[in-house]
């Protein structure tokens, strides 16, 4: 926090198996967390609160199954 407040440009860099992960310092923590998640990191970029909530309106609604006519439960005792 001490360099993000003197120097707010900083980069943050480093490797994920391969991967070449580049940001702010700043971000960190903010939109760029790395988490582990059985036994491997993983880098998390979350999605904006828009686009989550698009994703819930536009997903399509299913119908819900039909009960039974009530004493028609077709139980065996």
């Amino acid at each position: 926090m001490r360099i993000v407040e003197q120097q707010p440009e900083v980069d943050l860099k480093f490797k994920l198996d391969g991967i070449t992960v580049r940001a702010k310092l700043a971000d960190y923590g903010e939109s760029v967390h790395v988490a582990e998640l059985n036994g491997r990191y993983v880098l998390l970029h979350p999605e904006s609160f828009e686009d989550v909530a698009r994703k819930l309106i536009d997903k399509p609604v299913r119908p819900a199954s039909p009960l039974p006519p009530a004493g028609d439960d077709e139980v065996p005792w």
